[in-house]
């Protein structure tokens, strides 16, 4: 009997330890390689589907549950989701239903709302077009909300992915982070998550920080705030960091600029009229590749508690791309992991309190 005692011993030894041996033998990829799945996309329009608002949905062909990612463009959404159509589809070959919305798109025949509203504010300075702006976003979010609930109703019987709408998360670039920032105060727990790209939310300055369920990643592309900056300093990434109460992780990312997320085209028209400052044209798709990349990291830990993936975005040596800011605050009464930092944040001269414990913690943050 004690034989037989220590060979079962042995195996359950030898068995745990060929389990250990198979988890290491194949680490956890980089979230920064493009993602794998086959996506389809679908157009979804007011005259032809009878939804409140334009959008553009990048799925993934294999059946599942997916994460909904609900992305706005810049200028308050007057700059359509098509330009962003290779970031998006990055994001969603991750595994995402993505739906780009376009608030302003152009109905048959009728001149859009914001090509009308383009034609007004080229006579204003920028900042004044901001301010025109700010008064009537508020007016949006009903529209953006109505067309959130039509998509849950009728997306179902078109795809044979399924949203996860426990999981909402909100994204936006430039000012359009304005709408997303207004949702997030107003509605505390309507969304799991938030990112902000390139944020530029005027309406942050009388805000105050309130509790939210929504955990946040704000992020910007450092040439955004190099003249003709396209980012307001006071008004951005910080900002919207400084905002945020949950979870939350803000960066800068070195050499990029404004219009690295969009299409090609427009991104030549960007960088030949210096609308805003511009990285290297060979380096937009690993920026979009990173970049979506970087959501999938923050998504995968903080909404699916996937720990592993939190060193992708607090440990400035995994990351193909160089930073010039990185801080987070993980709140480990959210977490399943507490190890290791609970606040990073290199400029805590900006007002924003530092955790005293953790001051031995040296990052190659500049």
């Amino acid at each position: 009997m004690e034989h037989f005692k220590l060979f079962f011993s042995v195996v359950g030894v030898l068995s745990v330890l060929a389990l250990t041996s198979s988890a290491t033998a194949h680490p956890q990829e980089s979230p920064f390689k493009p993602g794998t799945m086959e996506i389809d996309t679908i157009y979804l329009s007011p005259d032809k589907d009878g939804c409140p608002l334009y959008t553009t949905l990048y799925y993934p062909q294999k059946p599942g549950y997916y994460t909904p990612i609900f992305f706005l463009g810049g200028i308050y959404d007057l700059v359509s989701t098509k330009y962003y159509k290779s970031f998006l589809e990055d994001i969603a070959r991750h595994g995402y239903m993505v739906f780009g919305i376009d608030m302003f798109a152009k109905k048959k025949n009728e001149t859009s709302h914001g090509a009308r509203k383009s034609e007004i504010y080229r006579s204003k300075t920028m900042v004044q077009s901001h301010l025109d702006r700010e008064a009537e976003y508020k007016q949006l979010v009903p529209n953006f909300l109505q067309q959130m609930k039509w998509l849950e109703r009728h997306t179902r019987n078109r795809t044979k992915s399924r949203a996860n709408w426990n999981k909402i998360t909100l994204s936006c670039q430039s000012a359009s982070c304005s709408i997303i920032l207004h949702i997030v105060q107003n509605y505390p727990r309507y969304a799991a998550a938030a990112v902000f790209i390139d944020p530029v939310c005027l309406n942050s300055k009388h805000l105050k920080p309130k509790f939210v369920h929504t955990k946040a990643l704000s992020y910007v592309s450092s040439k955004s705030f190099i003249f003709p900056f396209c980012c307001i300093k006071g008004f951005g990434y910080k900002r919207v960091y400084d905002l945020m109460t949950n979870i939350k992780v803000r960066m800068s990312v070195r050499d990029f600029g404004h219009c690295g997320l969009m299409e090609m085209n427009e991104w030549s028209l960007c960088h030949r009229t210096g609308v805003c400052h511009t990285g290297a044209e060979s380096q937009v798709e690993e920026y979009q590749q990173f970049t979506a990349g970087m959501i999938h990291a923050f998504i995968r830990w903080t909404l699916y508690m996937q720990v592993s993936m939190r060193r992708y975005l607090i440990d400035e040596s995994l990351m193909p791309l160089a930073l010039d800011d990185l801080a987070y605050e993980l709140h480990p009464d959210t977490m399943t992991d507490t190890s290791g930092d609970l606040h990073f944040d290199p400029n805590a001269k900006d007002g924003i309190a530092s955790d005293p414990n953790v001051d031995e913690r040296r990052f190659s943050v500049v």
